[in-house]
């Protein structure tokens, strides 16, 4: 969507022009074509009238660098600079530290992944951080050294638990809080994503794998519902059960209770027991 700064007197048009019916404001000192109204207009709206060394941070953030984050509100956009803080409609200011912490995203400035994470550890619950912190360490986004350096970091001691749960082997954020629940439950950490290889032959790949108890849980996302990978998911099911695999399907429609409780019963009945 084209814009025009007009807070500054540095705008192309006159102030009659800036004030035509097929222009609107974004936000105050911007105007724009009427094409589209969505989050990233405004975004992108507020980055053209953003202080020198002013940054989106926080929920905005985690969105434009394409974090996971749970169903919250995308208003108000969340910026943080070293001076004072943005005072704007439609936007919450944040005064603090940022040399070194800031990169372009589509863009725009925001504060960089890592940052972002930390930022957020006051906000999200431990589960959502861990889905956050797998993708960091899956896109190589910072390392696990890196996670686990929290000197000076605001809430601490939740960045800590979460850094310790994270796994990079996690390839969705579904798995990730299903790992989360699984471990608050005591069940024995799963393999990610293992290679299921029985007489030298590749039988499928599974989400969740203790090969210990011979049981495998599979998360079936959306694309399980067509005919072709329903056959396929049949066909390797059927695999694991001759090859002495237990395996547990598991599906979108399922609370993290139950969730839970179906692998919970699987390792039981392969011989698992607490403590």
């Amino acid at each position: 969507m084209p814009f025009t700064v007009t807070h500054n007197g540095t705008a192309d048009l006159s102030y009659a022009q800036t004030r035509h019916r097929e222009l609107w404001t974004p936000t105050r000192g911007v105007r724009a074509t009427i094409l589209e109204d969505t989050w990233r207009d405004h975004v992108a709206a507020v980055a053209l009238v953003l202080p020198e060394g002013a940054a989106f941070s926080h929920s905005t953030a985690a969105r434009l660098i394409g974090l996971p984050l749970p169903q919250m509100s995308l208003y108000p956009l969340e910026v943080t600079r070293e001076g004072a803080k943005i005072r704007r409609h439609g936007v919450r200011g944040y005064q603090r530290h940022l040399t070194g912490e800031v990169e372009m995203w589509n863009g725009v400035p925001a504060t960089r992944p890592l940052r972002t994470w930390r930022d957020l550890g006051g906000r999200l619950d431990i589960p959502h951080l861990v889905a956050i912190a797998d993708v960091l360490l899956r896109r190589e986004m910072c390392t696990e050294v890196d996670l686990r350096d929290l000197r000076g970091v605001h809430h601490r001691k939740r960045l800590q638990q979460a850094a310790n749960l994270a796994d990079a082997g996690s390839w969705s954020p579904r798995e990730s809080l299903l790992r989360v629940a699984m471990s608050r439950r005591g069940l024995p950490a799963p393999e990610l994503n293992g290679l299921i290889v029985e007489d030298g032959d590749v039988l499928g790949t599974g989400d969740f794998v203790w090969r210990h108890w011979r049981v495998i849980a599979d998360y079936d996302g959306g694309h399980h519902g067509h005919a072709r990978q329903r056959h396929q998911d049949a066909q390797t099911r059927d695999d694991y059960r001759f090859a002495n695999w237990d395996h547990v399907p598991l599906t979108s429609a399922m609370d993290l209770t139950q969730t839970v409780h179906r692998v919970e019963r699987a390792l039981r009945r392969r011989g698992w027991a607490p403590g």
